[in-house]
């Protein structure tokens, strides 16, 4: 009889690729996967850390597992497990502590657990800060048509904000063949579309000599993979080599996440950001001009430790100013050991629920804006789901600028033939709650 795991990740694209390794090293020994909640016999619970939201929605998994498999092994990884142990070890209770490093070895520690004695706690975090190899895992796309490929770990740029480079330590970069061998395989398992990500993903290269993200995705385009994307850059990431080849199209996608989190010069300084709201404006501009229809989205924090209401303001009319085809909005929380936790002038929680109302309709008004522009437009949709709806056929997927897309057809005659994993043309003829609204075209 299979032995059965669940998993409940939270957080991050790195956090979802390092389930899915996860998920690859148990299959491989056996495992049976099950939902979360549902009779296993190891949990999973990899957590973030990013906020005090990210932390409670870990605990309460934790809750949740122990409530619902308790004599199951439970498992904690992660970023809160790295910058936590001891508090989750005497609160929660898990039978095996990970945090971010040594995660490859969880088959040897579920079987020291399964062999040890019942009252045995297995704690192996460290100290991630001194750690400089990185770490190789398996890749695993478990079904999906678009595969996750983590290039990097580590972030040492030291936001006031931040406490990952605490829970990830240094940048440490995948190597390049590994990262190459990733993506053969991928191509060989008929996936058409990879996302490099990483937890500082612009910084790929900078532990290695002479090699960068621009030369990996130079080294990476022959493989024949169709679709590449890329997870969160940081502006001032964005080096000549980079440019050069992120600007030139196919098989390079034309959407780009660029981290912004305030529009107001002092904040940003304030923050330890590295970079001004003109130099941001003239990324983006220099982007907007070269690639053809693309969509920038970001991520911006309201309610900074001494934000005033009119640097708010300034963060509003930037925000506004820029365009952005969407906006990941959150309220600033503080986190132990970092500089922001102790500036004076916290901010109220009523105000900072204030200006993230308004940030979010501001992002709501600017999502509709970009989706109406795209109404006429030809692009190509990877199609990763194919349903039927009131009488109608539909495949739907991601067009090439990271919009879902639902590609609709009455007869069903135009997209009989279309299947899962097809890359198809479509026109776009309307935006509504859900998305694009589109048509099949014929290739030209």
């Amino acid at each position: 009889m299979s032995i059965k795991y669940a998993i409940q990740s939270f957080g991050c694209r790195v956090n979802l690729t390092e389930a899915d390794s996860y998920r690859a090293l148990l299959n491989e020994a056996g495992y049976q996967e099950v939902a979360f909640g549902e009779p296993a016999d190891v949990v999973i619970v990899h957590t973030c850390t990013v906020t005090n939201m990210a932390d409670a929605k870990s605990r309460q998994a934790m809750h949740k597992a122990r409530r619902d498999n308790p004599q199951a092994t439970l498992v904690v990884s992660g970023c809160y497990v790295q910058v936590s142990d001891q508090d989750i070890a005497d609160e929660e209770k898990p039978d095996i502590l990970i945090g971010t490093k040594k995660r490859h070895e969880l088959l040897r520690l579920l079987q020291d657990a399964q062999t040890g004695p019942d009252d045995q706690q297995i704690d192996i975090v460290g100290d991630i800060l001194r750690e400089r190899e990185y770490e190789e895992l398996p890749t695993s796309h478990t079904g999906r048509t678009r595969a996750f490929i983590k290039i990097q770990e580590g972030c040492q740029q030291f936001c006031t904000y931040c406490i990952i480079p605490f829970a990830r330590g240094p940048v440490r970069s995948r190597d390049p063949q590994d990262v190459l061998a990733a993506v053969e395989h991928l191509v060989r398992e008929d996936v058409k579309e990879i996302i490099f990500t990483g937890i500082h993903t612009g910084a790929y290269g900078q532990d290695l000599e002479g090699y960068d993200l621009g030369r990996l995705l130079e080294d990476v385009i022959p493989s024949g993979i169709e679709r590449i994307r890329l997870g969160s850059l940081d502006p001032k990431e964005f080096t000549p080599s980079l440019r050069s080849v992120l600007l030139e199209g196919a098989p390079l996608l034309n959407h780009f996440h660029i981290s912004l989190q305030s529009g107001d010069d002092d904040v940003l300084l304030r923050m330890k950001r590295g970079y001004t709201a003109d130099e941001y404006r003239s990324l983006i501009l220099a982007v907007k001009g070269k690639v053809a229809n693309v969509s920038v989205t970001t991520d911006v924090m309201v309610g900074f430790p001494g934000e005033t209401d009119e640097q708010h303001l300034n963060s509003l009319a930037f925000v506004e100013e820029m365009g952005f085809a969407d906006i990941h909005v959150f309220k600033y929380s503080p986190r132990k050991n970092t500089k922001a936790a102790a500036y004076p002038d916290q901010i109220d929680d009523a105000v900072k629920d204030k200006r993230m109302q308004q940030m979010l309709l501001l992002k709501k008004r600017l999502k509709r804006n970009f989706c109406e522009v795209q109404v006429g437009r030809r692009t190509q949709v990877l199609v990763e789901k194919v349903f039927e709806q009131d009488g109608q056929k539909i495949c739907a997927g991601y067009s090439e600028n990271y919009q879902w897309t639902r590609c609709l057809d009455v007869t069903g005659e135009k997209l009989k033939t279309v299947e899962k994993n097809s890359i198809i043309d479509v026109e776009v003829t309307a935006c509504d709650q859900d998305g694009l609204v589109a048509r099949l075209v014929e290739r030209s």
